[in-house]
């Protein structure tokens, strides 16, 4: 039932709860409407966050009693979108909460295959909070092809939960290179279609295999002189954040 039920149905009143948070007050849930007088059922409203049921009383007039349960159910955090996009440099991973409970941050989680995983971050989280929070974090390491996230919430108490899974596919920074002079006679070097957005490798093999020579690439490298080779026909590998492109070089 409800206050200022009047027990006849057409003014059947309502209960609400309300909750306490930081000195200010807001309801929790919704609306219980009362019943008329002739009505067993039980009106019910539970808490957004499912911690709070409240019960109102059935079959009776203007004396709006009821019962409050606290479950205890609440959940530490309220994820209310989890979502991801690939990048030039890498994956961006975005989410926000609805509301958080002893939340001490979010470990990110990367798989290859979707099986074993790897943390590769930490985001601090907000504590306890009823307001929503954005969150951003960028894998600037991922795997070529598909890569797999989820976030391990982790409370202060050391209970851990997780999200659902992500699969975000990486092609990786489209790079293309050439040889000049080609065919190579003497000094030569490799030219990249644009300065590298990540740290690379550069790897002189022949061709069966056998690493003749290998280099580390910097942030913002274009262009790499190479060795001088004896004549021979030979594979120019590079190797760079979610790509890997090869090229077969002769020299003369």
């Amino acid at each position: 039932s409800a206050a200022n039920n009047d027990g006849g149905a057409s003014n059947s009143g309502h209960v609400r709860v309300f909750q306490e948070s930081g000195g200010t007050w807001s309801q929790t849930g919704s609306d219980i409407n009362g019943t008329a007088s002739n009505n067993n059922l039980c009106p019910v409203a539970l808490s957004s966050n499912g911690s709070i049921v409240a019960v109102g009383e059935p079959g009776f007039g203007a004396n709006g009693r009821g019962a409050i349960f606290d479950l205890g159910l609440a959940l530490p955090v309220a994820l209310a979108h989890f979502g991801g996009t690939a990048q030039p440099g890498g994956i961006e991973l975005a989410w926000q909460t609805a509301s958080e409970q002893n939340n001490a941050g979010f470990e990110i989680q990367r798989s290859a295959e979707g099986a074993a995983w790897e943390s590769i971050g930490w985001v601090h989280g907000q504590g306890t909070t009823n307001a929503t929070h954005d969150y951003l974090f960028t894998d600037l390491s991922p795997h070529y092809g598909i890569n797999y996230f989820r976030l391990k919430q982790v409370d202060f108490d050391g209970a851990s939960e997780y999200s659902k899974v992500l699969s975000i596919p990486f092609q990786g920074q489209y790079l293309t290179l050439s040889v000049y002079p080609n065919p190579v006679r003497g000094h030569w070097q490799i030219r990249l279609t644009k300065p590298l957005e990540t740290p690379g490798q550069i790897i002189l093999s022949d061709l069966v295999g056998r690493t003749l020579h290998q280099a580390s690439l910097e942030v913002g490298q274009e262009r790499w002189e190479a060795p001088q080779m004896p004549p021979g026909s030979y594979v120019l590998s590079l190797k760079a954040t979610g790509g890997f492109i090869s090229k077969r070089v002769t020299v003369e």
